[in-house]
């Protein structure tokens, strides 16, 4: 099986404070998490996507790079980005190292370019190789040569969506801070937001044209929750996809990897069809 996991910011990082601390129990329960099921399924290959949260988005906004990299203060900015957005990964590859996972670091800046802000190229040799070697690669939300603008951000949800073209997964797994996806965003209605347990081809056209923006303060500067949404019915595709809640203490991933199934999550399924309703999802992915 082949399976990609994006560990959303919202989950990794204290996003909806604008903080740049990262939930490293978080971190270290989903890398057991895949530690326990690649022993239970050694057929498994996967590919993890970090979101990077503040260490991106509020970078990109306190620096004004957002629509370009021109001046030499924009360029000092950019270079604190970069190394802001690459220790997010880096310390998820540590943790991984630590529990006996064998992975590598995949630079989005070294490996993509962009042109006003998409993607023009991406090079998906490095995954050949560290897939090849048995090890798990590892790229996150950054910024990325640009020919028009100098740099420009590449979010995970990008790099998720040029993954999925290209390696055509089974599975596509959703860390976020939430359960999944709901009637009405659950940080603004947490008494009156439902769970809604399936989406797909019936009722996503729904998820789209009634989604929010999310309530939460946190800066998100890749198009919040409907952008998100947009980008993930481009990436679905033939593929099943999750959108989870990923915390410290459970055994989600883990169940999503080895049973495809997580109890109490969205499951997406763009390829079926069944009864549809209006829904939202929280700004957490």
């Amino acid at each position: 099986m082949k399976c990609l996991i994006k560990l959303g910011g919202a989950a990794i990082t204290a996003k909806s404070e604008n903080s740049f601390k990262l939930e490293t129990e978080t971190i270290a329960n989903a890398l057991a998490n895949i530690r326990d099921a690649l022993r239970q399924r050694s057929d498994t290959q996967i590919i993890v996507v970090c979101g990077v949260g503040p260490f991106g988005h509020t970078n990109v906004v306190r620096h004004n790079l957002r629509h370009g990299v021109k001046t030499p203060e924009q360029m000092a900015g950019l270079k604190e980005t970069l190394a802001a957005c690459r220790s997010v990964a880096q310390h998820v590859i540590d943790a991984a190292s630590a529990l006996g996972v064998s992975a590598v670091l995949v630079s989005g800046e070294l490996i993509a370019k962009q042109a006003h802000g998409a993607i023009t190229h991406f090079d998906t040799l490095p995954f050949e190789n560290a897939l090849a070697a048995n090890k798990i690669p590892v790229i996150y939300g950054t910024m990325v040569p640009d020919s028009v603008l100098g740099h420009s951000v590449m979010s995970g949800d990008e790099s998720i969506a040029q993954l999925a073209k290209w390696w055509r997964p089974d599975l596509i797994l959703l860390g976020s801070n939430v359960d999944g996806i709901y009637t009405k965003d659950p940080v603004a209605h947490p008494d009156s937001a439902e769970l809604i347990p399936r989406i797909d081809g019936s009722n996503l056209a729904h998820v789209l044209d009634n989604s929010l923006s999310g309530s939460s303060a946190a800066v998100d500067v890749t198009g919040g929750m409907k952008g998100k949404i947009e980008k993930l019915v481009d990436t679905v595709g033939d593929a099943s996809a999750i959108v989870f809640r990923l915390d410290s203490c459970s055994n989600r991933l883990f169940d999503g990897l080895v049973r495809g199934h997580i109890g109490g999550s969205t499951f997406i399924q763009m390829t079926h069809t069944s009864e549809g309703q209006d829904a939202n999802m929280s700004d957490s992915v």
